[in-house]
């Protein structure tokens, strides 16, 4: 099986052989046929490929053309070396921007810059503010601490055999967290009635879905101002689904990449009354990331608005989307 890891600072993916070879030459129609967008450090599985464009598979179920040359190919050990499996770290850009430079000093030759969500290997202790890392093509640099942060393995990214396993432990605000732990607050004693040690467990897993609810919503402001970008997933550029992937991706969590519900992915249907923060709420090809109640933040494309701002399915509310209000086709939660 042939893979590979996004060695540009980002990369797009295209709905044709034909959009991703004319990109390449610069001759993209008006409408460039973009349908996602990839980080440095990004896992894919090559389907096929040709010279110069390459059919793959990205570690969230994903497909699309691409550029061949934005890619390091390797094999699937070289994955599970490159994402901390070997007992090395791996670490997340959380700036805007951060540049992966020769040396610890503010001068030094800039190697590579990546946007937030970019996944280096981390190759050394944490020395002067500034942290050795590794890019996928093998360059070894620095990267200034305070722009990144540890991010948990996940196993997707470097493809297990079962879809069921891309769900595994993810780390939220407070500490580790499975879809378990919300069922087993429901845990009663063995008499049918809940124990005392059963209600400290319900509130401290509590205390975490809600930290890990504040950190989706987090994320998503983060892009607050952000322009709309059909495909886009960076601070440059960011369309809706991909405002709802990244808010979710910066938690450790694979959500589905499009404005849908998809079986093997983590988000189930809710009813509407039941929407929380961090919560996703589904439109005729939209979905917006819930504030709770009727408030959202999502990444419009609508006119006089066109990119990441809050709204509103309630008349008199700042950001108040009339033309919305009575299209929710659906909610959905990952709690």
């Amino acid at each position: 099986m042939k893979y590979g890891i996004v060695k540009k600072g980002a990369a797009f993916l295209y709905e044709t052989r034909r959009a991703a070879e004319a990109a390449r030459r610069g001759q993209g129609a008006e409408e460039g046929g973009v349908s996602d967008e990839v980080f440095c450090g990004w896992s894919v599985r090559v389907l096929e490929e040709d010279e110069h464009i390459a059919l793959v598979r990205t570690f969230y179920g994903y497909e699309g053309y691409m550029d061949r040359s934005a890619l390091v190919r390797c094999r699937r050990r070289e994955l599970r070396r490159f994402y901390a499996c070997e007992g090395a770290a791996l670490c997340v850009v959380t700036s805007v921007q951060a540049d992966v430079q020769a040396i610890p000093r503010v001068q030094g030759r800039i190697l590579l810059s990546v946007p937030r969500g970019s996944l280096l290997s981390v190759c050394g202790e944490e020395r002067e503010g500034y942290l050795p890392v590794r890019l996928p093509d093998g360059q070894e640099g620095v990267v200034a601490a305070p722009r990144v942060r540890e991010y948990p393995a996940l196993e997707a990214l470097y493809f297990p055999k079962k879809k069921e396993e891309n769900r595994n432990a993810v780390r939220g605000a407070g500490g580790e967290w499975t879809e378990r732990a919300a069922e087993q607050c429901d845990t009663q004693g063995q008499d049918g009635e809940r124990t005392e040690e059963d209600a400290e467990q319900c509130t401290a897993q509590g205390r975490q879905v809600a930290a890990l609810r504040r950190s989706i919503v987090a994320e998503a402001k983060k892009y607050l101002g952000t322009q709309y970008r059909w495909g886009g997933k960076s601070p440059e550029g960011i369309d809706c689904s991909g405002l709802a992937f990244m808010s979710y991706f910066m938690n450790g969590i694979l959500i589905y990449r499009d404005a849908d519900l998809v079986e093997g992915y983590p988000v189930h249907e809710i009813p509407r009354e039941k929407l929380k923060q961090g919560d996703l709420i589904f439109f005729p090809g939209h979905v917006a990331v819930s504030l709770g109640g009727e408030k959202f933040i999502h990444s419009t494309g609508h006119q006089g608005e066109l990119g990441v701002v809050y709204g509103s399915l309630k008349e008199g509310d700042p950001g108040y989307r009339p033309d919305l209000r009575d299209k929710v086709m659906k909610c959905g939660s990952f709690f």
